[in-house]
């Protein structure tokens, strides 16, 4: 009888331990899903915005012409990238460099003349210091020197406006940056006077809105 007590005794005890050991498994489990631990660490936050409108570049440069003319090349197209002074377009103002041709040959036939001028001159300058010219015809050959000298400068003058000139048929960009909008097309007729003709516009930095 003592030892049936015991037995129900321990079967009493071993029910209660594994009925404990399964509840506190089945509740250790359920809590492992409901956190998780984690090492904090820095991270970059991104915004972003949605807004309808239209962008516009903080910089922007308009390109014309300084002088009339036809398209008869066109390099970019919009939004290609360009470089300073890279060649946008190229207009034909019907004399090309032909001013330029002819007022070059002109100063080298000028400074020609003005070194046999100079030359003549020296030979009277000696001969008026041993006083075997007059006066007057000492002043006549200076005279004649100083307007050779001046015809000379005048023709630099003038070839370094043409040569400007002819430069500015080829349209340049100012500065690195975008094409935002290509206002010309081959055969366009371009105006440089009143209202002078729009041929590209220019975005420096597109970052920058």
């Amino acid at each position: 009888m003592q030892y049936s007590k015991i037995a129900l005794l321990f079967i009493f005890i071993s029910i209660s331990f594994i009925a404990g050991f399964i509840y506190f498994k089945n509740e250790s489990s359920e809590t492992e899903h409901l956190y998780e631990i984690e090492k904090p660490s820095k991270k970059t936050l991104t915004q972003c915005i949605n807004a309808t409108g239209r962008l516009k570049a903080k910089d922007q440069i308009t390109i014309g012409s300084l002088v009339a003319g036809r398209i008869v090349k066109v390099n970019v197209d919009d939004n290609d990238e360009v470089k300073k002074n890279q060649i946008l377009a190229i207009i034909d103002n019907g004399i090309g460099n032909s001013y330029v041709k002819k007022l070059t040959a002109l100063l080298l036939e000028q400074k020609s003349r003005l070194k046999k001028i100079e030359n003549i001159y020296k030979r009277q300058e000696a001969l008026f210091d041993l006083k075997q010219i007059s006066q007057e015809t000492y002043e006549s050959y200076e005279a004649d020197f100083s307007i050779a000298k001046a015809k000379v400068e005048q023709i630099k003058a003038e070839l370094e406006a043409k040569e400007k000139e002819f430069e500015n048929l080829f349209i340049r960009t100012p500065d690195d940056g975008t094409v935002i909008s290509k206002k010309s097309d081959l055969g366009r007729m371009v105006t440089s006077q009143l209202q002078a003709t729009e041929l590209f516009v220019i975005g420096k930095n597109l970052k920058q809105m």
